[in-house]
């Protein structure tokens, strides 16, 4: 079976996603041998990177965007009540390629900074 387009850009992202993950817990103070502790913190990572996303959407929104996104709230809690809100602004973004390169622009200082910051605790 072949992935049309959309289909192999999310297969493309998610490759991409896991590879970044995967260099940023290499850089982090995690006995080689504990998995399980290495599963529980990417689980953080990637929790801290969602939420490091919904407020990059949320502070680099114009005004017309913030509106446009309240709307497709409304819309959304009748018509797909599941999906979360996080869900819905990340989908949302990819409309707007110059909100979307705003929100990228941050994360390699996010992970520098994920990186520091657990070193740091680590360490002491």
């Amino acid at each position: 079976m072949l992935l049309n387009d959309d289909e192999q850009k999310v297969v493309n992202d998610y490759i991409l996603g896991e590879v970044v993950y995967d260099a940023v817990l290499d850089q982090l103070n995690i006995p080689g041998d504990d998995d399980d502790y290495r599963a529980l913190v990417l689980g953080v990572l990637k929790r801290q990177t969602t939420d490091h996303l919904v407020f990059s959407i949320w502070n680099n929104m114009t005004d017309e965007q913030n509106r446009l996104l309240r709307v497709l709230f409304n819309q959304t809690s009748v018509t797909a009540p599941g999906l979360g809100h996080e869900e819905i602004m990340m989908e949302f973004s990819t409309a707007y390629p110059d909100l979307l390169s705003k929100v990228h622009a941050g994360l390699s200082e996010f992970f520098k900074g994920f990186i520091a910051k657990f070193n740091e605790i680590s360490e002491a």
